[in-house]
């Protein structure tokens, strides 16, 4: 966990390789001064954390600062990830959000873009850049998740047939 600059302000991010790609809490997209521009919305079957069918946007921000790296104008993935996380509180039998819960996840799609070293004596992640897409969109996350057509395989398409002709007689 760290926190990480989304337009200026902290949020608590989750580092996890074990995600497929990077995505903003719905909450944190909401929250004032961060105005990202939502661009596509669809929806996606998710497993583990987010298992479910969930809806998915694709919104703009205005920057993102990780370490020393900023990325202008990213277009990232929003969904309410953790929406069925909740604990009731000492007190109360109302259901709410767990303190301390990531309000991002950086996936995997940022790993592969960077070269990344872990320095767990001094608990520091250094990365470099190495070229290609830092975040994946909405649209490409649910073009991902279609299954592949496989080589030789009909496309879905039906085609009648001709019906045979009666016998004759």
């Amino acid at each position: 966990l760290a926190n990480v600059q989304l337009n200026g302000h902290d949020v608590l991010t989750l580092f996890d390789t074990g995600a497929g790609y990077s995505i903003v809490t719905t909450d944190v997209a909401k929250s004032p001064g961060l105005r990202p521009i939502v661009e596509v919305a669809t929806d996606m079957r998710g497993r583990g954390l987010a298992s479910g069918t969930f809806a998915v946007d694709t919104a703009v921000f205005p920057s993102i600062t990780i370490g020393q790296e900023t990325i202008q104008n990213p277009r990232m993935a929003v969904a309410d990830i953790f929406a069925k996380n909740k604990e009731a509180r000492v007190g109360s039998m109302i259901a709410s959000s767990p303190e301390g819960q990531p309000q991002m996840l950086i996936g995997m799609d940022f790993f592969r873009a960077h070269r990344i070293y872990l320095a767990r004596g001094q608990q520091k992640m250094y990365f470099t850049y190495v070229g290609g897409p830092v975040f994946l969109t909405a649209t490409e996350l649910a073009a991902r998740a279609q299954p592949a057509a496989q080589p030789g395989a009909s496309s879905g398409v039906a085609t009648p047939t001709p019906a045979a002709p009666p016998p004759a007689g």
